[in-house]
């Protein structure tokens, strides 16, 4: 009830998921999880960000340390089982349910409800999501730009390992979740009776078709410059840590700790 489009996969203009499969009409609370999520959002960057550059990771006492790292893990495990939710298999009663929560932590935007907000095609939930990333980035410049001005009186030159580190800690953070969403055009389902395949994470939408997953893909590979430019800065860091360690180059070390601070030499 309440559905339209290929394979009846998305709910009409007006209308949000509901149980079983079905859609119904959109009420006044319907745009809650949307504004929540928001808040969430901005709450989650300022933890982060505090967590991140209040103390020096070197500095930090080891039950600081051991919930810094203990957080970092507990994220990754969600965005793992996040992953493995989007899988084609159907999972059981209540682990269903578990996994369809976990979804929102690789940016599953159904759980919003942004169709009771806006109506956004296919390729405008992709462009949601990947631009949701970079919010995130920009939202975290303007918590350090109020911090530096706030407690440090302006001086952004010395806080500069403080804020490369509050970025690559959120990139970092979500890394599973950026990669998998910026490919979700690229997986494609196995082929329907018809002959044609649809995107796995967009129903509606019919692969290597004209319409809109041309445009989605192309969105891909444009987005794929993210993932690749961390993974890229990764090595980079690794390759040059020993030369910089061996400098004793502290902003260096202040700025890229978020990849090497949980490891000891042996």
């Amino acid at each position: 009830e309440g559905r339209e489009g290929v394979q009846c996969a998305k709910c009409k203009e007006g209308w949000t998921p509901a149980d079983a499969g079905t859609c119904r009409p959109c009420g006044g609370g319907d745009a809650f999880p949307f504004v929540f999520g928001c808040i969430c959002i901005v709450l989650l960057l300022c933890l982060m960000y505090h967590v991140t550059v209040s103390d020096d990771k070197m500095k930090k006492n080891h039950s600081m340390l051991l919930v810094t790292i203990s957080g970092s893990q507990m994220i990754t495990v969600l965005q793992m089982l996040g992953a493995i939710s989007l899988m084609g298999i159907f999972w059981p009663g209540s682990l269903n349910s578990a996994f369809n929560v976990l979804r929102v932590v690789n940016f599953n935007v159904e759980v919003l409800k942004l169709e009771c907000v806006v109506r956004p095609a296919a390729i405008g939930v992709l462009l949601f999501k990947v631009f949701l990333v970079i919010t995130f980035l920009i939202l975290l410049s303007f918590i350090h730009v109020a911090h530096v001005l706030v407690k440090y009186g302006g001086r952004f030159r010395e806080r500069r390992p403080a804020y490369i580190s509050a970025l690559g800690t959120v990139l970092m953070a979500f890394f599973i979740s950026i990669t998998s969403t910026v490919f979700s055009p690229l997986q494609c389902s196995a082929r329907h009776p018809n002959g044609l395949s649809t995107l796995r994470d967009f129903p509606s939408v019919v692969c290597w078709e004209e319409g809109e997953h041309v445009p989605m893909v192309v969105v891909a590979f444009v987005a794929s410059i993210i993932p690749i430019t961390c993974l890229g800065i990764a090595i980079w860091v690794v390759h040059i840590l020993p030369q910089k360690l061996c400098m004793g180059d502290t902003d260096f070390l202040t700025s890229w700790a978020f990849l090497v601070f949980r490891f000891r030499g042996g």
